[in-house]
């Protein structure tokens, strides 16, 4: 694995876990502004990490590490959708 697989990875993986903790903070305020603040800001380093990827993927067909982690990505931004209308109807 070269060095520029390696920060693709870890830049990705940073971005899923800065986001899914922003995403948490988000959930323990319990306004509606501050859940959607961090929200917004949580699932958009959710997206660049899995466009990261993807584009990394298109370029290097033989890692299929990439896809793997496109998906947990996918799954990770429903599960934070799902939360946010539970808790927005819990509001």
């Amino acid at each position: 694995m070269s060095e520029k697989q390696k920060k693709v990875l870890i830049y990705s993986l940073l971005a899923y876990t800065i986001g899914g903790f922003l995403f948490a903070v988000g959930v323990m305020f319990e306004a509606v502004i501050a859940l959607i603040t961090f929200f917004t800001i949580g699932m958009t380093l959710l997206v660049s990490g899995i466009l990261c990827l993807y584009n990394n993927y298109k370029l290097e067909k033989h890692t299929t590490l990439y896809l793997y982690l496109v998906v947990i990505g996918v799954l990770l931004s429903i599960f934070f959708t799902t939360v946010l209308f539970i808790q927005l109807t819990a509001l």
